[in-house]
């Protein structure tokens, strides 16, 4: 990854963290802030229905008292007569206004009764004002048929109250209906209100049905406190909480409830309003950095470049020069090197060279002495006329193979120089020929007379080859082989098979092995291991022959016994047919047995 990438990456991910961590924290505070914000109306709901519990208390209270101690009313109660009471209180009630207007007589018989709303039958409030007919002067909630009332009782007494002469109680109460849980859902915008008596919603802001399904997962208060409550309905998240109205039996309780996820609304504007205005900031950020980037790393590429065309053996690529003067130094210094490295390496060609020649001719004139000392030698002896001439035909031949054997090192440090581009001249050639005419290279050498070559082919294969230079290297190849193996029971193998579109011959020998040490400079010139009058230029002869020819060798295996080269040709697969002077075969076939005597 490149400079400019790198820091591209870097601050868009340190903007993303940022903006992450914002929207993180300001999601947290703003839901921190709702939860609170709910909470605070939630209490406000509650605190005003007390409120308004409380006012209404007052006013029954006040108007039970005065309506308790008119004389007509406790001359109407006198009678004991239901019908005259029913008739003759309807004027009191209007009085007061009240929703509910009950009077009963000592015992807890109904004898009158007046609402706002429809009628309710006597035997109804009856059962409903038992507990307050036996809990005179005190505030409580009742459910009369399907409707909740706020109630206060008053008892009527003829005479003082001292004298407990009692006549019968009035009762006064104001209706708890949709209205009432209207004015006390407002009081906290968006909250749903409802009023239960047991498992029955009597009155509520939102459907019933919906007002059933979360009364039933608010539990109810277990003090006067307020305790709150999560409550899930469908998708939506709510915060409930409630009050006791009257506990018994059957309590009565109020439920108020307040979406969370409505309150949350404007908490998911800030959030898109944080997420636009943070994409910006990473998209400007990152166009900013990128132009600086590009500013301050350009000198950085210019350099690489020369880098790389130093790598690719260009020492004169032309370097720009930034105005900053870091830069403007680690392009000089960076040139400076490659003057540097530049006269180094001409020195380092020069050594090499030099101690490349130094090697040949030492290599060569050892050679060469040791021959040239046979023929001077060989040469004197042949002055003498008293010899016979059997012995001097055997120093002529001793001679002849000296001058031989400095001929063939020549020759092939010669070949080992030539170019391949000036050299070789290609002609469509059979393979089995030129590895015959190895062979026969081979044969003129009597110290090789018991070693044993055998040829075998798979398919006469034919291709566009130097054949002298081939010639050369297989024979220089065998030449190696049979200088190893042993002179009594010596062994070479030579196989040619078809692989694909190339050739192989595979030429094998039961010798000691190439040595571990030099198996990795094997094919360099003048690498040489246990013979005395080897010159080192034979398998770089080999190689280079193959190269030239568009093939290559290599060492296939090394060990005691049995060690393989395999070269590797390529071949020409439409040869005229009257190249072809054999059928093609997939079973070895044995042409015979070569054997050097």
């Amino acid at each position: 990854m490149k400079l400019r990438a790198k820091f591209l990456v870097s601050l868009c991910a340190i903007l993303v963290a940022f903006a992450c961590t914002t929207l993180l924290v300001v999601r947290h505070t703003c839901q921190v802030q709702i939860r609170e914000m709910l909470i605070s109306d939630l209490r406000s709901s509650i605190v005003t229905f007390r409120a308004f519990e409380r006012s209404r208390e007052r006013n029954l209270t006040s108007g039970s008292e005065l309506l308790a101690s008119l004389p007509s009313l406790k001359a109407l109660m006198t009678t004991n007569d239901a019908a005259t009471i029913q008739d003759g209180s309807e004027k009191s009630w209007r009085l007061i206004a009240s929703d509910l207007f009950v009077l009963s007589d000592r015992t807890g018989k109904v004898m009158a009764v007046h609402t706002a709303a429809a009628r309710i039958s006597p035997s109804a409030i009856e059962q409903s004002l038992q507990t307050s007919f036996h809990n005179p002067r005190s505030s409580t909630f009742c459910v009369v048929g399907p409707r909740l009332f706020q109630i206060f009782s008053q008892p009527i007494y003829f005479g003082p109250p001292s004298d407990a002469h009692l006549l019968g109680v009035l009762t006064l109460g104001y209706e708890i209906n949709y209205q009432e849980a209207k004015e006390v859902s407002e009081v906290a915008a968006a909250s749903q209100v409802a009023f239960e008596y047991g498992s029955q919603v009597i009155t509520s802001t939102p459907p019933l049905w919906l007002a059933k399904q979360f009364s039933q997962q608010v539990p109810s208060p277990s003090s006067n406190d307020l305790e709150l409550t999560d409550v899930q309905i469908g998708d939506e998240h709510f915060l409930a909480s409630s009050l006791m109205l009257a506990t018994g039996p059957i309590p009565i309780r109020l439920v108020v409830l307040k979406s969370f996820d409505r309150a949350s609304l404007f908490l998911r504007q800030v959030n898109h309003i944080l997420l636009g205005l943070s994409i910006g900031a990473i998209a400007f950020g990152c166009l900013l950095v990128f132009l600086m980037c590009h500013k301050f790393t350009r000198p950085l590429d210019d350099l690489l470049a020369g880098v790389r065309a130093l790598e690719s053996g260009n020492f004169s690529y032309p370097l720009s020069v930034s105005k900053q003067e870091e830069f403007t130094e680690l392009t000089r210094s960076f040139d400076h090197m490659r003057t540097t490295l530049l006269s180094t390496q001409k020195q380092l060609l020069e050594s090499e060279r030099l101690a490349t020649i130094g090697t040949m001719a030492s290599s060569i004139s050892h050679d060469l002495r040791h021959r040239l000392t046979a023929v001077v030698a060989n040469s004197e002896f042949l002055a003498d006329d008293q010899l016979s001439p059997s012995y001097r035909q055997e120093l002529h031949a001793e001679v002849n193979r000296a001058v031989r054997r400095m001929t063939n090192m020549l020759e092939a440090l010669q070949e080992f120089s030539r170019r391949p581009e000036s050299s070789v001249r290609v002609e469509l050639m059979s393979l089995e020929e030129i590895v015959q005419e190895g062979i026969e290279g081979i044969k003129l050498h009597p110290e090789f007379q018991d070693v044993k070559i055998t040829f075998q082919i798979k398919e006469h294969l034919y291709g566009w080859f130097d054949s002298a230079r081939l010639e050369r290297a297989f024979y220089n190849l065998l030449l190696n082989a049979c200088e190893v193996v042993p002179k009594k029971g010596g062994l070479i193998d030579i196989l040619i098979q078809r692989t694909a579109q190339r050739a192989e011959i595979l030429v094998s020998d039961n010798g000691p092995g190439v040595p571990a040490e030099i198996r990795n400079t094997l094919f360099q010139p003048f690498v040489s291991h246990g013979k005395q009058k080897g010159t080192g230029l034979g398998l770089a002869i080999v190689e280079k022959a193959c190269n030239d020819n568009g093939g290559h060798v290599s060492l296939e295996r090394s060990a005691p016994g049995l060690t393989t080269f395999k070269i590797v040709l390529p071949i020409e697969t439409n040869a005229p047919h009257t190249l072809l002077v054999a059928e093609k075969t997939h079973e070895p076939v044995t042409f015979g047995v070569v054997d050097v005597s």
